[in-house]
């Protein structure tokens, strides 16, 4: 794991090292703009200097053109009536106290069951596309240069029990609403969104890994629904419906371990949930495994995709931390190791995880 950022000026080396791990957590946004805005005290080499506002006019092109698309999709829907809610992304990004400074992704979004196909077919008339056939959880679709990711299913679960309690939690969200540009795009509501984003945190870093810009983004929520000037009162009764929520799926374990990373690691959001050693001592090797995978776990990994050693690695370390970590989400990763497991070792087995 890296060492702390060192006060005082940093030198090009140690610059360029952080800049490295940035990278990495798909962090250099935040990185950059630290730089650009004398947060950071750097000595930039010319080359250097170059590099950082290239990236950073790079970043905000690409979070200007995404958000246009989103305003895009959000005018349409809400015009003809279709209920629908967008998630990560843009929506968070929006939360930033400099929202073009985080590196940016595809669009993704629910609609509700009964508007899907009515969704559907309203934006493949207005945008003259043809989306693609149903994966797992979504339907997939590029406009004007941008991923979007349609959900019929915002996260898939291997517990039908879970499955079926995360369901009834976004039936029953009231979306509220996120400015945008100069538009008002519908969200989960707070405490649905804070569980939500925790839950596809934390399954893709049982899956392959996460970087830290999923880490930041749900402090930013945190951060939001539980602001330092809360007062006890609401404190409490906030504290109280995260922590009925997060036990009607069984994940509160799950999640004061996340929590402990980024406050005990990170320095970010600490809530009034109870940690136990057991915890403390899964959020260090959680955050070890964040700092050598990195984002979705690509890096740190021996060998090369497409080879079937890396293949059978890869689905071992998954094994051993679906075991590692199963106390603290019983239910969902027990689930995972029976049904989940024997598909990816057969398609390893049979040639065919290079598709995954």
């Amino acid at each position: 794991m890296p060492c702390p950022c060192p006060a005082g000026r940093l030198s090009q080396q140690q610059f360029r090292e952080i800049e490295k791990e940035a990278a990495r957590q798909t962090v250099s946004g935040l990185l950059y703009h630290a730089v650009i805005s004398k947060e950071l005290d750097v000595d930039l080499s010319p080359n250097d200097a170059v590099r950082v506002l290239t990236t950073d006019t790079r970043l905000r092109f690409t979070n200007k053109k995404i958000d246009d698309a989103l305003i895009s999709l959000t005018r349409l829907l809400q015009s003809r009536n279709i209920r629908f809610v967008v998630v990560k992304g843009q929506t968070i990004a929006a939360l930033y106290p400099e929202p073009y400074c985080r590196e940016p992704g595809d669009i993704d979004f629910y609609v509700w069951p009964e508007d899907f196909s009515r969704a559907r077919h309203t934006i493949e008339a207005a945008w003259h596309i043809e989306m693609k056939e149903s994966e797992e959880q979504h339907i997939s679709f590029t406009y004007d240069g941008v991923l979007f990711e349609m959900h019929f299913l915002l996260l898939k679960l291997y517990s039908r029990r879970r499955q079926e309690a995360f369901d009834r939690m976004i039936a029953a969200s009231r979306p509220t609403l996120i400015h945008v540009g100069d538009a008002e795009v519908p969200v989960l509501d707070e405490i649905p969104n804070i569980v939500y984003t925790f839950a596809h945190l934390w399954y893709h870093f049982v899956e392959l890994g996460v970087g830290l810009r999923q880490l930041c983004d749900l402090a930013i929520l945190i951060n939001r629904s539980f602001p330092c000037d809360l007062d006890e009162k609401c404190l409490q009764a906030r504290t109280a419906s995260l922590i009925a929520t997060l036990d009607s799926l069984e994940m509160r374990g799950a999640f004061a371990i996340v929590e402990c990373v980024m406050h005990d690691y990170l320095g970010l959001t600490r809530l009034p949930l109870p940690v136990s050693r057991s915890v403390q001592a899964m959020s260090g090797i959680m955050t070890k495994r964040i700092f050598k995978y990195g984002n979705f776990g690509k890096y740190g990994r021996n060998g090369q995709r497409g080879e079937w050693k890396f293949y059978v690695r890869l689905l071992a370390d998954r094994i051993i931390t679906i075991l590692r970590f199963r106390n603290y989400d019983k239910k969902e990763l027990t689930a995972r190791l029976i049904k989940e497991v024997p598909s990816k070792m057969w398609r390893v087995i049979s040639g065919r995880a290079a598709e995954d």
